[in-house]
């Protein structure tokens, strides 16, 4: 259920939704980054003046879905982005997560470092034994 409720574009939660002509849906913000010709996912035409309108089904379905925070506290999703800006527990689990994150892309990082220097040798070597 909750792919039905994620912008096609970015992924996030939609909150401010558009429905396009074509019957695709995405967030407002999206569709003001596209050039606003077409639909950014099957390229159908939109008119010139067309204007974005509501999704006032999938706007109903978001008011109705509950979701549980890292605290444990059970919010409508409207509220859920609200909350975790607030709620001291949640923000200290998102750092804790967001920490080893961190972690786990430097660890990879410097991987990709070594392997990068290697193969800088390799190409090195390469080039001495060509011109040689």
């Amino acid at each position: 259920m909750c792919h039905d409720l994620t912008c096609p574009i970015d992924m996030t939660i939609i909150e401010h939704e558009i429905t396009l002509p074509c019957k695709h849906f995405l967030c407002k913000p999206c569709w003001e980054k596209t050039p606003q010709t077409s639909c950014p996912l099957c390229r159908c035409e939109v008119p010139e003046n067309w204007k974005p309108t509501p999704n006032k089904p999938l706007r109903a379905k978001l008011y109705r879905v509950i979701r549980e925070a890292p605290c444990g506290k059970k919010l409508k999703l409207t509220q859920l982005r609200v909350h975790l800006a607030r709620c001291y527990r949640c923000v200290k689990t998102e750092l804790e997560n967001s920490q080893s994150e961190k972690d786990a892309v430097q660890r990879r990082l410097q991987i990709l470092e070594t392997r990068f220097e290697k193969l800088r040798e390799r190409i090195v070597l390469y080039r001495i034994s060509r011109h040689s």
